[in-house]
């Protein structure tokens, strides 16, 4: 029987969970391109944006944004790749759809400043997730919980409409946020070592 070096297969692993994280966020970065193409295109066309907002399409969108992501989350072991990219695809496009209403109520350059910070943190973030040796389960389990006490916040709030209870909202998510992206980068990685051991 061959010997193997431990260290070998220690930078074997590394290597092999470096490519699947790469392919991850290539991944991110392809559904990131269509939800902004598609919002850019909807602000930019009176006619699709004034069907959405003016029927009340909104918030109809919204459920079937949410209910993607959890039609997603419970069949991703139960479908084929196909099946779960058209699913990613159309997630994103519908995402595309909400956030379209962002190029009409902020200037471009704002958007472009808040997007490049965003993308810093999320950067910064999840570079720890990837290094830490710290395990982030639980805190990213609180986080979770946060993450759903948020969506049934928005969605009252919807109705209320409190300005206030919106910028309290926004303030949690983005800590919420942050920690979730730590959390899920630690989780993808140790997906890819399990994977790949």
């Amino acid at each position: 029987m061959q010997y193997t070096p431990t260290h070998t297969l220690s930078i074997e692993a590394d290597d092999a969970a470096n490519q699947f994280m790469r392919k991850v966020y290539g991944w991110m970065a392809f559904a990131l391109a269509i939800s902004g193409g598609m919002a850019f295109y909807v602000a930019n066309d009176p006619t699709i944006f004034n069907f959405i907002f003016s029927r009340g399409l909104f918030t109809a969108l919204i459920i079937v944004e949410l209910g993607l992501v959890i039609a997603l989350s419970w069949l991703i072991n139960k479908i084929n790749a196909f099946t779960a990219t058209l699913f990613f695809v159309i997630y994103s496009l519908v995402t595309g759809l909400t956030l379209s209403v962002i190029f009409l109520s902020y200037k471009f350059n704002s958007i472009v400043s808040i997007f490049t910070s965003t993308a810093m943190i999320f950067a910064a973030m999840s570079i720890y997730g990837y290094i830490t040796r710290r395990n982030l389960t639980g805190i990213g389990t609180l986080a979770m919980f946060g993450l759903i006490g948020i969506i049934i916040a928005s969605l009252i709030n919807m109705f209320v409409g409190n300005g206030m209870v919106d910028t309290i909202i926004a303030g949690i998510g983005v800590i919420v946020f942050i920690v979730l992206t730590a959390y899920d980068t630690q989780k993808i990685k140790m997906m890819s070592l399990g994977h790949t051991a």
